[in-house]
């Protein structure tokens, strides 16, 4: 437990504030102490009927508990500022470290489960984070008032801490056990959360195959398992309180029947007795609140088995390489061998690729031939097991990650787009494109007719579900050709268009002048490459120009002769 609180204020760079709230609580109780004493010597005045004494206890019992009360809630203050200054921290360092990590980690995560994960995981460890601040209180003010009592006689400080190493043992053996009983229902709650996520962006699809009861049933699962795991785990939890809660009320009845008798013997004053009895009930309070903490903590820090791993994870490798404008082939494969993690199969075996300069490649193959994974490793999101991918002459790996991505531009079947307006969605590919220069690249994909109607500053929505599929591609696309990169790269990013306008669209693709690799489903839209290159089984089978391939009568005539006849569903493509 306490190596996770550590790394939390480490991470969080604020523990010179911890330091000062430990000094707020040590004056807090040096307070509580002496107001105590006063209240003790109120009960003795009185008793003697000295009310000048009485007075004067009572003034300074007012005012010690005025301060204590003032400081206490300055001190409440300061460290809500400080735990929510560290909950945007620990959040902001969450999505960055998703966002850099490496992508064979992050794609792994289900973005239900990774919602679930910034929100409920980092808030319990921030909540974990201020409960050691209160732990902390108490512990201080249990010390200080501990020297209290001492101070009025320590056979009363003795019977009151006899029965609490035996409360303490059992109580460590409940924190100990806490990670068991939480685990399983916070990884419950995470599976909760990708199913609820999963459904919300399938809504269409349960509509209209009507699986109402199908999904219904598969959440209603969900939910029994996370609440079933829930309520064994804090029910378990519960009854390994229970024995120290008895043993906690101990303390209190033990220092009621020996100050009775001290009293009875005249080796203790009444109002010594009461201010024992002020302070015993204040450290009875915290004793309370340190069994609580003790309890609560470990079960919040469990939260840090699902974040420190996130924070942990191995960060994208890449060099500081910026390129060569002179090299040429722009891009290369050079035996490359590649298989998915977790999976034995390759998807690429021994792969070899060139293209140069403003030279237009379109690609083609069977399902699974290893397309779209070609993408993937030029923009550096895998490494080859073997071989190397060449960018400009430099290896993939050796390039400045951002200088890299800025100079290629991407465009994927399931366009991405964020629930913004139109002109920011633009902007991502040009922070400092005019308005009239997204006039002419929204006309030259055939939106302009949309944006002159709603305007730029249009919300597109959450995926941009307020525009239709081809809409969003177009969008896509124009993002693309804003962006001034020398490659542009092209991953089914028409197939949601009609024919008439994914013809007029890849005109402006074929007249556009930069170095161009195309996966397109339709092969027709990749007649005007300047070679087409033939996948199956992660190899280069074929190359040519359309008409070449043709003649050649192999799987590139094959898959057009299967759409030519209709069947755009055949396996193969």
């Amino acid at each position: 437990m306490i190596h996770k609180l550590k790394r939390a204020w480490r991470e969080s760079n604020r523990f010179n504030r911890y330091v000062v709230l430990l000094c707020s609580f040590v004056l807090i109780g040096a307070m509580e102490l002496m107001a105590s004493q006063y209240f003790g010597a109120l009960t003795q005045s009185i008793l003697l009927r000295d009310f000048t004494q009485t007075q004067t206890s009572l003034i300074g019992f007012g005012c010690l508990t005025l301060l204590a009360v003032l400081m206490t809630y300055q001190a409440q203050k300061y460290q809500t500022q400080v735990i929510e200054t560290m909950r945007s921290q620990f959040k902001t360092k969450t999505v960055d470290c998703i966002l850099e990590s490496d992508y064979r980690v992050s794609s792994q995560l289900e973005q239900g489960d990774l919602i679930g994960r910034l929100e409920n995981d980092v808030s319990s460890i921030v909540s974990a984070t201020n409960l050691s601040v209160t732990l902390s209180k108490a512990v201080v003010l249990l010390i200080i008032l501990s020297f209290g009592i001492l101070r009025i006689d320590v056979r009363l400080l003795i019977l009151y801490f006899i029965p609490l190493p035996l409360a303490f043992i059992i109580q460590r053996y409940a924190s100990q056990k806490s990670s068991d009983f939480i685990l399983p229902w916070k990884t419950a709650m995470g599976k909760t959360n990708a199913l609820t996520q999963d459904v919300m962006n399938n809504r269409t699809t349960i509509r209209t195959f009507g699986l109402y009861d199908t999904v219904a049933s598969w959440v209603e699962k969900a939910l029994v398992d996370s609440r079933d795991k829930g309520i064994y785990g804090i029910r378990s939890l519960y009854l390994l309180q229970f024995p120290f809660s008895v043993f906690a009320m101990l303390p209190n009845f033990l220092i009621g029947i020996g100050g009775t008798y001290l009293i009875a013997h005249g080796e203790l004053e009444l109002g010594q007795l009461v201010s024992a009895f002020l302070l015993v009930q204040l450290i009875s309070n915290e004793f309370n609140v340190i069994a609580n903490m003790v309890q609560n903590i470990p079960q919040l820090l469990v939260s840090t088995e699902r974040i420190y791993p996130i924070w942990d994870a191995a960060k994208e490798t890449f060099g500081n390489a910026v390129g060569s404008e002179d090299s040429d082939p722009v891009i290369a494969f050079k035996d490359v061998f590649f298989g998915y993690p977790n999976t034995d199969t390759l998807v690429l075996k021994g792969f070899n690729l060139e293209i140069y300069d403003q030279e237009h490649v379109g690609v083609v193959g069977t399902s699974g031939s290893g397309k779209s994974t070609l993408m993937k490793l030029l923009l550096g999101l895998y490494t080859p097991q073997a071989g190397a991918v060449y960018y400009k002459g430099i290896s993939i790996q050796d390039w400045d990650k951002q200088a890299l991505r800025n100079d290629l531009a991407v465009v994927f079947q399931n366009s991405e787009l964020m629930n913004q307006s139109i002109r920011q969605n633009l902007q991502y590919g040009n922070q400092m494109v005019s308005d009239k220069k997204l006039h002419e690249v929204l006309d030259h994909v055939h939106l302009s007719d949309f944006v002159d109607q709603n305007g730029l500053d249009f919300i597109v929505g959450e995926k941009g579900n307020r525009l239709s599929g081809g809409q969003r591609q177009r969008l896509s696309i124009a993002r693309a050709l804003l962006k001034e990169s020398d490659v542009l790269l092209f991953d089914e990013a028409t197939s949601a268009l009609d024919v008439e306008t994914e013809q007029l669209i890849q005109h402006v693709m074929d007249t556009t002048e930069r170095t161009q690799l195309i996966i397109a489903h339709r092969l027709a839209t990749l007649r005007n490459c300047d070679r087409i290159i033939v996948m199956d089984q992660g190899a280069v089978v074929a190359s040519g120009t359309h008409h070449e391939l043709m003649a050649q009568d192999g799987i590139y005539a094959s898959l057009i002769a299967i759409q030519n006849g209709g069947d755009h569903h055949d396996k193969r493509i």
